[in-house]
């Protein structure tokens, strides 16, 4: 085509003969050049403070790489004394893996610290200092490691006071490294925000003075062409004919468009049709005529746009969705459309741009979908969803509400109560003193069941009070061994256990991640529970161990005392029920009420197994199973990570 039009061009150049004026042109190429030597200039002086910003921010990137590497070598000095602190205490040569790798990762880190800071000869002299200490450190473990090696049992805490002091000062090193190097990054961090103001400022000035050169010599040439008044009107002519030969391609291409559209003539579920580059209608599938009502002899030639709402063609989305379509090679959009009879659905739609061999535009092909159904299902699952997070989000709170209400009874009624319970106590005791000779034996024997009802009432009350603050209580987790707290609690135990025969049997316990306080409460009250319903046993046996059950690590307080009716362990755990009478065993019926809270905050869960006249056993886990794995097979080193 562009052979054909360059011979009209050149005759109705030749016909116009039109002779622009010679100071005209020379005005406007003066000021064009004016415009281009500005433009360049100040693109030049741009170019460098760009140049200088680029500078200055890979400084910032490059203070940024050594903090991290000091961080780094810092977390590799802990992880090699962790590993030599864990071997001392365990003796084990598996723990000193983590010693290896850290001395390893360290002089990887002391290479690459002596690589970044080679423009810095304070931070070099600094690198140095700690190159020597660290020398000095790990000299002291190695010695450390070779004792351990000829001792059974570790050494006390006191061995590990020099290596403490080494361990200072690495940490100090790195840390005033640490502190010159952010003094640089806040310094260098300026410089560059400067330099960034300087070059928006330089952008925007040169930016100003183009555009006024540019007017100016937009200026000149308009004059000149204004002048040129008849070439545009013969150029016109030109273009007429030009559309004149698209038309003639246009048509071309519906008729070569036209087989194309009878390949997918029996689609029909799917919508598949083509478009000129302007938009209009080419071809029409049968999956279109029953898509959207039209018959091809209704639709082909007209705007696409017919297929869009009203709001849609407002908003131009029909140009907008085939300019996205050339932009990004593919258009995809979900949106409702319009059949012939007005109605509305909504339409799954790809727009593809189809292009002619020599690179030019040649129209688009879209294929459509009807997902009314699908948005409609979508949507009430949506509708479901919502309401469900809402009644869920509702449950939670009233239940949270709940909670909160009856623990702030609980503790209110509890410590309001102990006002008039210690004048009960203090009044009958004072009755006693001062009148007991003087009353009958059945006043006196009411007045001691007065005392005995106080006692009971106040002890009630602070269990009330201890269950209440535990759910108040925030959890703080520390690896805790389980074996320490167990033997603490036995010896507490020891003189109620007076004048009996106990077997206590202490198992291997692991270490884990709990509240010690928390933790020794549960304890108290499971092997207290055990000790009294063991009483009437002539031999009494407590065992407290750990097993696996199904992959889960779990803790258990077994006895062989009287023991109980499964079918009534349901309210074993509840506030105040009580499976045994008063006058057989004492208690409260909070106790197991409060274990299983604790229990539950830890994120574990506590059930029993008992047989009446043959024992119980409670078990209960804390935390996940392979929480708990890692918990027993490292604890040390667990310990002496935190």
């Amino acid at each position: 085509m562009g052979a054909e039009v360059d011979p009209i061009n050149n005759s109705l150049a030749e016909e116009m003969g039109i002779a622009v004026e010679a100071p005209l042109r020379r005005w406007g190429m003066a000021a064009t050049a004016v415009a281009l030597i500005a433009i360049g200039s100040m693109g030049f002086f741009c170019w460098r403070s760009v140049g200088k910003a680029a500078n200055d921010a890979d400084w910032v990137v490059h203070t940024q790489e050594v903090r991290n590497a000091l961080a780094t070598a810092l977390t590799h000095v802990d992880d090699a004394e962790n590993g030599v602190r864990a071997f001392e205490l365990r003796g084990d040569d598996r723990l000193l893996r983590r010693y290896v790798d850290g001395k390893g990762a360290l002089s990887k880190d002391v290479k690459s610290l002596r690589k970044l800071v080679a423009d810095n000869s304070a931070q070099e002299e600094q690198l140095a200092t700690f190159e020597s200490q660290l020398h000095a450190k790990l000299e002291y473990s190695e010695k450390m490691i070779a004792d351990r090696r000829l001792r059974a049992e570790p050494t006390s805490s006191h061995a590990f006071v020099a290596g403490d002091r080494l361990m200072d000062q690495l940490r100090t090193t790195l840390v005033l490294m640490d502190t010159a190097e952010r003094k640089l990054l806040d310094r260098r961090e300026q410089e560059s925000r400067g330099a960034q103001r300087r070059t928006k400022h330089m952008i925007i000035f040169t930016t100003l003075a183009s555009a006024i050169f540019l007017f100016i010599a937009g200026a000149m040439v308009g004059r000149e062409a204004g002048r040129s008044a008849q070439l545009r009107s013969q150029l016109q002519r030109i273009n007429a004919e030009l559309e004149e030969r698209v038309e003639q391609r246009a048509s071309a291409l519906r008729e070569s468009e036209e087989r194309f559209r009878l390949l997918f003539e029996g689609v029909k579920d799917y919508a598949i049709y083509m478009l000129d580059p302007n938009g209009r209608v080419l071809t029409w599938n049968e999956g279109a005529e029953r898509m959207k009502g039209y018959s091809s002899e209704e639709i082909i030639g007209k705007d696409f746009c017919c297929f869009y709402t009203a709001e849609a063609q407002a908003e131009d989305k029909p140009r907008l969705s085939l300019e996205a379509a050339v932009g990004k090679g593919r258009h995809e959009e979900e949106a409702p459309h319009v059949r012939k009879d007005g109605s509305t659905f909504w339409a799954y739609k790809t727009i593809t741009p189809l292009y002619e061999a020599g690179g030019a535009l040649r129209g688009f092909s879209v294929i459509a979908r009807d997902i009314t159904e699908r948005r409609k299902v979508e949507g009430e699952i949506r509708s479901l969803n919502q309401e469900l997070e809402q009644r869920v989000h509702e449950r939670t709170a009233e239940l949270e509400a709940t909670n909160k209400e009856l623990e702030a009874f609980t503790y209110s009624v509890s410590h309001d109560l102990r006002a008039p319970l210690r004048h009960i106590a203090g009044f009958s005791r004072m009755l006693a003193e001062d009148a007991g000779s003087s009353l009958n034996p059945e006043a006196r024997h009411y007045l001691q069941r007065i005392q005995e009802g106080t006692h009971r009432m106040g002890a009630l009350v602070d269990d009330l009070l201890s269950l209440a603050r535990i759910g108040r209580h925030e959890i703080r987790v520390q690896v805790t061994g389980i074996e320490s707290i167990v033997n603490d609690v036995v010896s507490e135990l020891k003189q109620e256990t007076e004048g009996r025969i106990v077997e206590w049997k202490v198992g291997k316990l692991p270490f884990v991640e709990a509240d010690p306080a928390l933790l020794k409460v549960v304890f108290q009250n499971l092997i207290s529970n055990a000790v009294k319903y063991t009483r009437p046993r002539a031999g009494a046996v407590i065992d407290v161990g750990a097993e696996s059950i199904s992959d889960e690590q779990v803790i258990y307080v077994r006895d062989n005392g009287v023991g109980f009716n499964m079918k009534y362990a349901d309210k074993l755990f509840g506030v105040f029920q009580r499976l045994h009478r008063v006058e057989d065993f004492e208690g409260t019926g909070v106790g197991l009420a409060t274990v299983q809270r604790i229990v539950q905050k830890h994120g574990g869960r506590i059930w029993v197994e008992a047989e009446l006249d043959k024992g119980a056993t409670f078990y209960f886990t804390l935390g996940s199973a392979k929480q708990q794995d890692n918990m027993i097979h490292e604890p040390l080193m667990a310990a002496e990570a935190r």
